[in-house]
């Protein structure tokens, strides 16, 4: 059975993407078969992504 785990930050430069990395090593050590990919970013009025 496939489940899904979403990381989503609370806001900018809270640093997602290292507990992602992290979240990612654990499950990888235990043993868990796991796909990850990145959303596509969209960017925010009146600046960058």
């Amino acid at each position: 059975m496939s489940r899904i785990i979403m990381l989503i930050p609370t806001g900018t430069s809270v640093g997602l993407t290292s507990v992602s990395l992290g979240v990612i090593r654990a499950m990888e050590r235990k043993g868990v078969r796991l796909s990850v990919f990145k959303p596509i970013a969209q960017p925010r009025a009146g600046g960058d992504a």
